[in-house]
């Protein structure tokens, strides 16, 4: 059946943008942008998947990048013991996508109504904008969703792992946000720690610019290329047990509790059975995007 994809172009993309800076971009670098962003694989998918409703979407991609989604018994209990209640879910971000569609396509079988919190460009994706809301601009939509007592697929860190100064792999700092709302409407966290990195060169990249200052994530680029460098591969998850809202009274700031989640999410990593103690020291250091 025909419909109206429309395929991703990157000079088009970028003259609608800026089109001084369209002008001189040479033909050799939009030919690696697309050979780097593999535009001629996704627009194939797109367009083969584009009219699938959301959850027959989610199946495809899993199937499509070969993910084998391993999460144990114990988190499958976790996730049966809040089934269809009005939860928050929150991540560390270590691959910036595959992850989440892995993740968000386990939790729509417990949670139908869950929602990921995603960037703008995924609204291209037409399968998937109904179970997405979007970034910052549409706040009022995620909280019309919460306040309907459906759930939240969060990444508080808003941008995949990094290396820290410690010279740990994990996430910046989380945005307190998520616990912000969690707190108002009373909504259990569920934590979850998905195992891995993105490759040596994506953190090259990431050091680079910020020797020279540079604002702009150009590492951002490679994203897509470690997407399909990940295809078929195993991916980890371990959700923990349920945090009810309650536990996050004055004893601590909102940006306190959250430092004591990212750090939870950190240490679930070498000890999967941990539950989560209040008093938890925060030893990841402190760092935001830029």
């Amino acid at each position: 059946m025909e419909n109206d994809y429309q395929d991703i172009n990157i000079p088009d993309l970028v003259n609608r943008l800026n089109p001084k800076i369209g002008k001189r971009i040479p033909h050799f670098l939009y030919s690696y942008f697309n050979k780097i962003l593999h535009i001629d694989e996704l627009n194939d998918f797109f367009r083969s998947m584009y009219d699938l409703d959301s959850r027959s979407f989610l199946d495809e991609v899993v199937r499509y990048l070969k993910l084998n989604i391993r999460i144990d018994e114990q988190s499958y209990r976790n996730l049966e013991s809040v089934r269809n209640q009005h939860v928050m879910v929150a991540s560390n971000h270590p691959y910036g996508g595959p992850e989440a569609m892995g993740l968000l396509d386990v939790l729509i079988d417990y949670f139908p109504d869950i929602k990921l919190v995603a960037q703008a460009f995924l609204k291209v994706v037409k399968p998937i904008q109904t179970c997405c809301v979007f970034n910052k601009k549409e706040v009022r939509s995620l909280m019309d969703h919460v306040e309907d007592k459906k759930s939240v697929l969060i990444y508080p860190a808003g941008f995949c792992s990094r290396k820290l100064p410690n010279h740990e792999i994990f996430d910046y700092d989380w945005k307190p946000s998520f616990l912000k709302i969690a707190k108002k409407l009373d909504m259990p966290v569920l934590i979850v720690h998905t195992y891995g990195h993105l490759s040596n060169r994506f953190f090259r990249w990431t050091r680079f610019r910020k020797i020279f200052n540079i604002r702009v994530a150009l590492e951002s680029a490679y994203l897509v290329d470690e997407m399909y460098r990940l295809r078929g591969s195993e991916l980890q998850m371990r959700i923990a047990s349920p945090i009810p809202a309650s536990v996050f009274d004055n004893r601590y700031t909102l940006e306190q509790w959250t430092a004591k989640l990212r750090q939870y999410c950190f240490n679930l990593r070498t000890d999967p059975s941990l539950v989560f103690d209040p008093e938890i020291e925060v030893t990841l250091p402190k760092i935001s995007a830029f």
